[in-house]
């Protein structure tokens, strides 16, 4: 794996980390350090979420406040050139309801150096875990 891909990977690994540990502040410094300032995400899930690292905070701070619980999994990293993608794993608990769900996930990033331009991301079926 190529310098960038490594940095790339370590910065995504980081991310997960801290929203598995529903660590808002950690998150927020993440997304200034990892996100273009125009950066875009395309996610049917979340239409319209903003630009930049904004977008990021304002997506992970919806995540975190939504579930009680956070718990993802990097299944795959892989990357050429620039670009990315993340096969990951995401068990969360509704903090509304208790249902705990998991949902696969597939984000492909595309980069300029080690930050984030665009992102296109799709979620599977959610499961309901007993």
């Amino acid at each position: 794996m190529s310098t960038d891909q490594t940095k790339r990977k370590e910065l995504s690994r980081r991310w997960i980390e801290a929203f598995n540990a529903r660590n808002l502040s950690q998150l927020d410094e993440l997304a200034d350090e990892m996100n273009d300032k125009d950066c875009i995400l395309h996610d049917p899930s979340f239409p319209y979420v903003g630009r930049g690292p904004a977008a990021a905070k304002e997506l992970a701070h919806q995540v975190v406040k939504e579930n009680s619980h956070i718990h993802i999994t990097m299944e795959e990293f892989f990357g050429e050139g620039d670009k990315t993608a993340t096969r990951l794993t995401v068990r969360t608990t509704s903090a509304s309801t208790g249902k705990t769900t998991s949902v696969p996930v597939l984000a492909i990033d595309h980069w300029a150096g080690n930050k984030v331009v665009e992102e296109w991301e799709l979620g599977g079926p959610p499961e309901e875990q007993h």
